[in-house]
């Protein structure tokens, strides 16, 4: 699966990783659709890579893009 974005200028939605490099766990929840409390589950069982090296969470776009894609190749193969 191919994460693709489109433009704003089309009318047709938002990037939903706001164009960032990082997001926070509630950032992250919000883009997945997902709850905080299920984004840091998946981040303690090393399902989603966070980094710590500031005081906060901060989960890298490319994390989120490769989590999407690996647990969508998985759904595939079932």
């Amino acid at each position: 699966m191919k994460i693709t974005t489109i433009p704003v200028e089309q009318g047709l939605g938002t990037d939903p990783l706001h164009g960032r490099l990082a997001l926070s766990v509630r950032e992250t929840a919000d883009a997945l659709g997902l709850c905080e409390k299920t984004v840091r589950r998946l981040i303690d069982r090393r399902l989603l890579r966070a980094s710590t090296a500031l005081r906060h969470l901060l989960i890298p776009r490319s994390e989120i893009i490769r989590f999407l894609e690996q647990t969508s190749q998985s759904d595939r193969q079932r």
